[in-house]
């Protein structure tokens, strides 16, 4: 109960001016780094080298989107979007496809300190 024992801290309030975040937006890449004679695809019985220059089928990229609801702390609605050059389960490996999702994302939407000057207040840095 950080906020409950150091509330002029607490990065959720009840204050309408106090700054808080609304809006997160985060971008993920993987790229396969696998020598073409190791990455295959194709036919189990007749494979196909991947070559280094097919970053097509040898890159993943997706971005996400949260709006932070006002006054819940722990819940966002996300909109995803994104591209599989190589499924990274393995339950469609032979498949390249673009996606979307939307949704409900629950958890700890804070990183940091939201406020440097609370760490200058108690002797921090």
């Amino acid at each position: 109960m950080w906020c409950v024992t150091r509330p002029r801290d607490c990065y959720y309030t009840d204050e309408p001016m106090a700054p808080q975040e609304r809006f997160r937006f985060e971008a993920r890449m993987s790229v396969i780094l696998d020598a073409p004679s190791d990455y295959q695809r194709g036919p189990y019985a007749d494979p196909r080298p991947i070559a280094w220059s097919d970053l097509g089928k040898r890159m993943n990229l997706y971005g996400t989107l949260y709006y932070r609801f006002p006054h819940v702390p722990t819940t966002a609605a996300f909109a995803q979007v994104g591209y599989y050059g190589s499924d990274p389960y393995n339950a469609y490996f032979q498949e390249s496809q673009f996606f979307w999702r939307i949704g409900i994302g629950m958890g700890f939407f804070v990183d940091g300190d939201p406020d440097p000057r609370s760490t200058e207040a108690q002797g921090g840095e």
